[in-house]
């Protein structure tokens, strides 16, 4: 039985060590509200990124063959999946002087790949997951404005107004193409990436869901400096052609981010 404070609203993570002490692993206990294939989806769809050859985190089967896991906690049944340790640290934690061009370049390949395999997979019918589309957008500017009422002046306030309207278009004009929307990890930040050496893995994904490739893009380059941005994005077009609409949509989606925040 897993217990504890806070379980219900969060997925959980765990560093696991085998009684020998020699292997370890990586549990990951699911949000109670994932929907039942959500976690199915996420297996499936990453093991695909993994026959593409994007760097990230394996499954590994229980005593049952199984590679989704179940837990107790009270009267409740949450799932869980272990998947393998990966020795390397986070992107924010690797010494600046070895972020070097080849590292960024094979992030911008895993990121294209990531894209890549989306845009040309044949999906499952069964496939579940989040979609941060127009909708989702709206629903979290109404939040953020609820807000922002007590704390920001009327001229301040109209910005998130023409922010979200001129968002709410350039979404409708790029439409949902599987050029440019498909399933995304979500949550490209430096947190979630990690690297050994010149090698980036892309490994914490349980934001998956449907989105554009544009704001995907935007997550990945928060921590790419300026100045290597050009190795990024040539090593993303060795694999695809950058998503319709990168320029001016990707800016937009930037300012997006920096005004209102982060909205997925």
């Amino acid at each position: 039985m897993i217990s504890g404070g806070g379980f219900d609203a969060q997925n959980r993570l765990f560093f696991v060590i085998d009684d020998n002490g020699v292997r370890r692993y990586v549990l990951r206990l699911i949000v109670s509200t994932a929907k039942p294939n959500q976690i199915r989806t996420l297996i499936d769809w990453m093991g695909r990124l993994r026959a593409a050859g994007v760097p990230t985190m394996t499954p590994v089967p229980g005593l049952n063959g199984s590679l989704i896991q179940t837990a107790q906690m009270g009267d409740q049944t949450r799932q869980a999946v272990v998947f393998n340790w990966i020795d390397a640290v986070d992107w924010d934690d690797h010494p600046e002087d070895r972020i070097t061009p080849e590292l960024v370049r094979n992030f911008g390949r895993a990121v294209g790949l990531t894209h890549h395999v989306s845009a040309t997979m044949d999906i499952p019918a069964w496939y579940t997951g989040r979609h941060y589309d127009e909708k989702c957008f709206a629903e979290y500017m109404t939040t953020l404005k609820s807000r922002a009422h007590a704390e920001y002046t009327a001229e301040q306030f109209a910005v998130f107004d023409d922010l979200e309207q001129r968002l709410l278009k350039a979404m409708a004009t790029l439409g949902k193409s599987r050029d440019v929307y498909g399933i995304i990890p979500a949550d490209l930040s430096a947190g979630n990436t990690i690297v050994h050496g010149a090698q980036p893995y892309i490994v914490d994904m349980m934001n998956f869901g449907w989105g554009y490739f544009l704001a995907d893009l935007q997550k990945a380059l928060r921590h790419i400096k300026d100045e290597d941005q050009p190795t990024f994005f040539a090593a993303y077009e060795e694999v695809r052609p950058l998503p319709k609409g990168f320029d001016p949509c990707y800016k937009l989606f930037d300012e997006t981010r920096r005004i209102a925040g982060h909205w997925f």
